[in-house]
Formats: structure tokens, sequence, C-alpha cells
């Protein structure tokens, strides 16, 4: 399981390579809420209607998730527009969306030992 945080486009990404055949990565995506004052990232906390940060992934809401294969095809879920639509306050943040996606489709090509792009 790898860890990046991308503070410079407000996103935290969670990637695992498929054990059995190793031929894709899953990838977990969140959104950072806020930065405490000693640099600890903070995140929306899941099935939460008001604004609750929390500081722990594994109680946090997640933003989106999917996969990438070993041939560069992947599937995305965005989990933060089931409640409500995707929100952007500006071109900045469709670019951001953008960016972390393909992050973490980068991220592949280091993960995955079948990799073949």
């Amino acid at each position: 399981m790898m860890r990046k945080d991308f503070k410079e486009i407000d996103f935290v990404v969670v990637a695992e390579l498929e054990p059995q055949y190793q031929c894709s990565v899953s990838y977990t995506i969140y959104e950072i809420f806020g930065t405490q004052t000693d640099g600890i990232l903070l995140f929306q906390k899941a099935e939460c209607n008001g604004m609750e940060p929390i500081e722990d992934l594994a109680q946090a809401q997640v933003f989106a998730h999917g996969s990438v294969k070993w041939d560069g095809c992947s599937n995305w879920e965005i989990d933060a527009q089931k409640d409500c639509m995707l929100h952007g306050c500006g071109r900045a943040d469709l670019e951001r969306i953008g960016t972390v996606l393909t992050r973490c489709w980068d991220m592949t090509a280091e993960l995955c030992p079948k990799w073949h792009k």
C-alpha cells in the first residue's frame, strides 16, 4: 500500500496493488479539508451532514475510488457526487480533479509490475 499527499491540489491518494495477479492498482482519493497549524492534514468525516474535520483517513469521506489496469485502462466512481452535484468554485477545481486522476494513472507505472504502456 502506498499513500501520496498531493497538498498542492488538496488530495491524498491511497494506492494498493491487486495482490493475486498484480495487474491492476486500486485507488482511494480523499479531499483535504484543511491543515492544522502543526501541518497535520484534516479530512471531512464520512457520514456527516455538517462540517466535521478529522485526521484519520479510516473515518474520512472518500472523494473518489477506482482502478488502473496494466494496459492503461481505468475505471472511476466519484463518491463525492452521490449525495449532491460535484461542485467547483472555478476552473482550477475542475483541473485539480483531472490532475489527481492522471496522477493515479501515472502512479500505476511505479506500482504495477505488469505495466505495459
